[in-house]
């Protein structure tokens, strides 16, 4: 028995090991059915989308999340980890906005000209040192914004007019103003905003003009942007005299009368450039010498004195010497002129006169300026006041004159002139007993004829700011 159940176990045996292969033959067979499964990064998009909304669906959003930043920890990258953490708490304004830096183009940064940057180097007052320092600093981050101190040095020499039209002696400096108006046509035509292709003959308008100067003081002296148009003709160490306005005017004149138009050269195309130049950047005192009038009291149009000035029909009859419409009304001293009668109508309010000529009508006026004075310390910090006395309604017209005249912008003539006599009128009807000054004079009953004198440019770019600066 026990031999014969020895040699059956082997068959036995053998079934249940061939059962056992077939069905793993079965299931080999099974898996080998239809297109074999591919990897997740091996997969098309709309398979990964797929198994995305599977794990999505079975897992949840959260469990996501946090495996990712988990993952990512797990493989060093704490400040990715941390940043995503970040973006899911902000609001979703904030999310806009860091996509959009994100995906915008990388700003180019442009190197500055050497025009360029002389610009920025006379803005900021700099020395050599502070700008070759500044320079240094952001070389030292790849930031090649700003060309070397030599190549501005050269920029700066290239405004310079050629020194052989320069002449400098012991008391003076003079230049050819053939010299300076060529150079500076040349200069204005490289500027894109003024030169306009297929323009090949030009007028260019300037304003010139002459004072003394003494005592000046650069405190809180302001450099106005026009300033960078404003070029010395002369400089000289002498007294100021009738006389001498009257040579150097004459001399700048006779330069002018033999001025030739500038040829300028720009990009292989020749430009012609003619002169027109006008006499306004001068002061009340200069247009008493030019115009010969024989006191700073008396209107250097008409000749008017100041007994006659509040007499509007005369002084508006009266002969005007057209010539002296060519200096202007010296729109920067008008604010200046304008004030003055202001301030002694004020010191004056209390006997109604011109001047005060008796001891009372002195000692009344003294009190009264001192009063003024006093007031304006103590209210503004200043050495002048705003008396408030004076007919309110005079002191804004005076004001939108004043205004009107200093803007750069063009002036209807007509509308100035009916504006300024009835400003004159109202002086008048209200102040008979104080005699117009003529400055104001001048405004009130010549401005018109002066706008219109200088139909080609507006009356406040002819102003003498420039040259006081």
């Amino acid at each position: 028995m026990n031999q014969k159940n020895d040699i059956q176990s082997p068959p036995f045996l053998s079934r249940v090991n061939l059962h056992a292969n077939l069905n793993l033959l079965h299931r080999k067979r099974e898996e080998k059915r239809g297109r074999p499964s591919k990897t997740y990064e091996d997969s098309s998009v709309s398979t990964k989308k797929r198994k995305n909304k599977d794990l999505l669906d079975t897992c949840g959003l959260d469990f996501i999340l946090n495996s990712y930043t988990q993952g990512l920890r797990a493989r060093g990258e704490r400040e990715e980890a941390l940043i995503v953490e970040v973006l899911r708490t902000l609001p979703p304004e904030k999310k806009s906005e860091i996509r959009n830096t994100l995906l915008s183009e990388p700003a180019h940064l442009t190197a500055y000209t050497k025009n360029e940057a002389l610009g920025i180097f006379i803005d900021l007052n700099q020395s050599k040192a502070q700008y070759e320092n500044m320079r240094s600093y952001l070389i030292t981050k790849n930031c090649l914004l700003f060309p070397s101190y030599k190549s501005i040095r050269e920029a700066k020499r290239m405004c310079y007019p050629p020194d052989s039209s320069i002449e400098i002696t012991n008391i003076k400096a003079k230049i050819k103003l053939q010299d300076l108006l060529d150079h500076t046509s040349a200069r204005l035509i490289k500027i894109d905003d003024v030169y306009k292709q297929g323009l090949n003959h030009l007028n260019l308008y300037s304003k010139w003009g002459c004072d003394g100067s003494s005592g000046q003081s650069e405190y809180k002296q302001p450099l106005p942007e026009e300033m960078r148009f404003c070029r010395p003709i002369l400089i000289e160490f002498s007294k100021e005299t009738p006389e001498k306005t009257t040579l150097v005017v004459n001399d700048i004149n006779a330069q002018i009368l033999a001025l030739n138009p500038s040829l300028i050269n720009h990009n292989g195309e020749g430009i012609e450039i003619k002169h027109t130049l006008f006499l306004t950047m001068i002061d009340g005192k200069v247009a008493q010498v030019l115009s010969e009038t024989s006191s700073s009291a008396v209107c250097t149009i008409c000749g008017a004195k100041p007994t006659e000035m509040n007499n509007l029909e005369k002084v508006r009859n009266k002969p005007v010497d057209e010539v002296s419409y060519q200096y202007g009304l010296s729109t920067l001293h008008c604010w200046i002129r304008f004030m003055e009668p202001i301030l002694h109508l004020s010191y004056n309010l209390g006997f109604e006169k011109w001047s005060a000529t008796t001891t009372e009508n002195k000692d009344l006026k003294k009190h009264k300026k001192a009063y003024v004075q006093r007031n304006f310390r103590e209210e503004l910090g200043l050495n002048i006041d705003k008396p408030k006395q004076v007919d309110e309604e005079l002191l804004k017209r005076f004001y939108v004159i004043l205004q009107v005249m200093s803007c750069g912008r063009g002036i209807d003539a007509t509308k100035f002139g009916q504006y300024a006599f009835d400003t004159a009128q109202l002086y008048v009807n209200k102040y008979k007993w104080f005699y117009m000054p003529s400055s104001v004079h001048k405004v009130l009953i010549h401005g018109e004829s002066v706008i219109r004198h200088f139909s080609v440019l507006p009356l406040g770019q002819l102003s003498e700011d420039a040259q006081e600066s």
